[in-house]
């Protein structure tokens, strides 16, 4: 069965679960483990989403995210590129670290949240990594447990549903947490609708509606001279240049980003990218293959391309400027 396309709003909860490639391990190191967590402490202070709970196991990770005006997509692709560009680097090697499209649960806020924390708060025991919640260092469990949201991890409003007193909530929220160990696997935590909804008919039929009201997403009206104009000037690369012969290949990777923008951000097909640029159409589709594969390990190509894509959509001139894409 086909995927269906995310379902995006502000104030979604999402249930995030991304594994490695080929279950691969994703942590090696105490050190891998602390650089995702500084990476999602420095994308909620970006972005401003709420992140309930983390667990990260060594061959996949949980996330209990809930969006803002920022869209989920957005937030855990460079979130993942940004922590495969590290561990890549760290021990020299190439490629895809995580396998393929991360799943994402849309869950109903007042039904599921608390049982979510828990479940998620209890993976490395029903792992059989540690024998308390308390004693696996990654995981946002212990930073409930000081009553302070840190990290990126915002424990509000979870804890006060505990307690009005902090120190009360607090031992309220670990009663409710040891309570849940003999439960093991929760399927029904898994038992979605349409293959995307965690929630009960009431809160189907409401998302349902608020998909239909919202349509599909309308893509930016902006032409390829602008994304062109755009991509020149971020790069240095004369705009007369991408629409030359030359087989340079700083100017072919900026037509490769020609063309990626265009079709993300203005849904402009392969074929009128190609006819702007006077180039080939299957020699353009793998020069934006390649340019996507290199963002994954590239940050400042990766960076490129997020300011770029923001730019035009949102009808700014470019400030981001760099020399050697």
């Amino acid at each position: 069965m086909a995927r269906l396309p995310r379902i995006d709003f502000p104030g979604a909860l999402y249930h995030v679960l991304s594994r490695g490639n080929h279950s691969q391990k994703i942590f090696r190191t105490p050190a891998d483990y602390a650089q995702y967590c500084q990476l999602v402490a420095q994308y909620q202070a970006r972005y401003r989403f709420h992140l309930y709970a983390y667990v990260l196991m060594p061959t996949h990770v949980h996330l209990l995210v809930e969006t803002g005006r920022t869209p989920l997509a957005k937030i855990v692709q460079g979130l993942h590129q940004s922590y495969t560009l590290y561990f890549n680097r760290r021990y020299d090697l190439r490629g895809h670290l995580f396998q393929g499209r991360y799943k994402a649960l849309l869950c109903q806020k007042d039904a599921y949240l608390l049982e979510l924390v828990r479940y998620l708060h209890l993976n490395p025991v029903r792992a059989g990594l540690v024998r308390t919640p308390e004693a696996y260092r990654w995981s946002s469990h212990r930073i409930y447990l000081t009553g302070h949201s840190q990290g990126g991890v915002a424990i509000e409003p979870v804890l006060p549903r505990f307690g009005r007193s902090r120190p009360r909530a607090v031992e309220e929220y670990r009663r409710f947490i040891q309570a849940g160990r003999p439960q093991g696997h929760r399927s029904d935590l898994y038992q979605v609708t349409d293959q995307r909804i965690l929630g009960d008919e009431e809160f189907v039929t409401a998302v349902a509606r608020k998909v239909q009201q919202a349509g599909p997403p309308r893509p930016v009206q902006v032409s390829l001279s602008e994304v062109a104009a755009a991509v020149s000037q971020a790069t240095g690369i004369p705009q007369d240049l991408l629409l030359a012969t030359g087989r340079g290949r700083a100017a072919a990777q900026a037509r490769a980003l020609v063309a990626h923008l265009a079709r993300e951000v203005a849904d402009i097909p392969l074929t009128a990218t190609a006819q702007y640029l006077r180039r080939d159409q299957a020699t353009l589709s793998l020069g934006v293959r390649k340019l996507q594969e290199r963002q994954a390990e590239d940050l400042e190509l990766q960076a490129l391309a997020r300011h770029l894509a923001v730019t035009l959509q949102r009808g700014r001139r470019v400030k981001y400027k760099i020399t050697n894409v």
